[in-house]
């Protein structure tokens, strides 16, 4: 049987874009004319990138959205993995101005720049997902016999079409995360991924549902800049149990002495440690949880992209009530089988149980430090029995989360075991 053609399987994709009827919105990003955009997505689907695996795909379609912002393209690129699964990377972009010598003001600048260009990074996906399956919905074999007349390449750019559209568009784009933020200058670039494999699935507000605790981790820690300021997550693994997760960040003040910066950001860890210790504490021990603050919608009142967007993409909104049920669930059989006696005399008195893991990050360009409390109970169980401490020193708890990157840079996981320790870049 002969290799796929990729060629042809893009041909395919532009001759039937280019074919049909498709109005899209402005990209108000790069202030285009509707026109001129099809014809920029017709050719992201042209040159849709092959890989062997999503790693490679997508640290490929990062350099190919960078280049289009800065030529003030459309940033929208599609990748085909040789799995069959199928994945999109867009970016979103924005300035922000520095106030002269007031750092605090210019890193809040920064950080309204980073939301902003995180709406705008969805809204280019949505623009870019719409197009793309408006073109595979009008194919038919017809369309495939005239691109190619290879067999086997029929049959993968059909096996392409059927995997894509598997999916709604409301679904692909609900589980649609981060993939990483940079900061280039005074401008900021964040870029969104969807993939209709994805490693992570957002049920519910709150609530996730992963193929391993290392993707849900990477998920949080990744997204940690667009979450509030203190909260709980919910995990469901595959075939190996729930898991929750407390987050908290605190803005480090600033200060021209450099031993007393130095302690502000100790003081800064500390603080959002005791966030992320209080919040995963208040769910052990049965507190009523807001899942409505870690959503979408909970930046419309501070970033009016999002408001704007919010209209025409089919994920923001209300939640369904399936999604909301099974996170109801997955709550009530966590609980279950935690709140043992000696678990709840342990977080009546504000402690962590034996084995759960808290560790802590500094983002120093936005100068905010952060902190997460993992409790997995396939791995808190076995240190705790091993090491009766509030928190876990365990070879193996690190490497089950090992390789844990930021968004715009890389990090050792933990390296000495140290709960005070501020990762560090490789």
């Amino acid at each position: 049987m002969k290799s796929l053609n990729w060629l042809s399987v893009s041909s395919l994709f532009v001759v039937v874009f280019t074919s049909s009827s498709v109005r899209l919105p402005p990209c108000n990003a790069q202030e285009v004319e509707s026109e001129d955009l099809e014809v920029r997505i017709s050719q992201a689907i042209a040159d849709a990138m092959p890989a062997e695996n999503a790693k490679e795909g997508l640290a490929g379609a990062q350099e190919r959205n960078a280049s289009a912002v800065a030529r003030g393209d459309f940033p929208f690129t599609m990748i085909t993995v040789a799995s069959n699964e199928v994945l999109w990377l867009a970016s979103g972009s924005a300035s922000y101005g520095t106030q002269g010598d007031n750092v605090t003001a210019t890193r809040n600048r920064m950080k309204y720049a980073i939301d902003q260009a995180y709406a705008q990074a969805r809204k280019n996906l949505l623009i870019g997902l719409r197009g793309v399956r408006s073109s595979l919905e009008s194919q038919s074999m017809s369309d495939l016999e005239v691109t190619t007349d290879d067999k086997a390449d029929r049959v993968k750019m059909s096996r392409i079409r059927d995997e894509v559209l598997r999916q709604s568009l409301s679904e692909t784009l609900t589980h649609a995360s981060v993939h990483e933020y940079h900061i280039d200058g005074n401008r900021v670039v964040v870029s969104v991924k969807a993939s209709t494999q994805p490693a992570v699935h957002r049920v519910a507000d709150g609530y996730v549902e992963a193929n391993s605790i290392t993707s849900a981790v990477q998920h949080l820690v990744t997204e940690s800049e667009l979450l509030p300021a203190a909260g709980v997550r919910l995990v469901s693994v595959a075939d190996q149990g729930d898991a929750v997760i407390g987050y908290g960040a605190h803005v480090v003040a600033i200060n021209a002495d450099g031993v007393v910066q130095t302690e502000l950001i100790e003081n800064a860890k500390r603080i959002a440690t005791a966030k992320a210790r209080s919040s995963i504490v208040g769910f052990l021990a049965g507190e009523k949880v807001d899942w409505s603050t870690e959503t979408i919608s909970h930046f419309k009142e501070s970033v009016p992209e999002i408001a704007d967007n919010a209209m025409d993409d089919p994920s923001v909104g209300e939640q369904p009530l399936a999604g909301v049920e099974k996170r109801a669930m997955a709550e009530q059989r966590f609980l279950s089988t935690v709140q043992t006696k000696e678990t709840l005399a342990i977080v009546t008195e504000g402690r962590l149980p034996p084995g759960v893991l808290v560790r802590t990050w500094y983002n120093a360009e936005l100068g905010v430090c952060h902190a997460m409390a993992l409790y997995y109970r396939p791995i808190t169980d076995r240190v705790g029995k091993l090491d009766n401490t509030t928190t876990a020193h365990s070879g193996d708890l690190y490497r089950s989360v090992e390789g844990i990157t930021t968004p715009s840079r890389t990090f050792r996981a933990w390296p000495s075991g140290r709960e005070s320790d501020i990762l560090t870049r490789e």
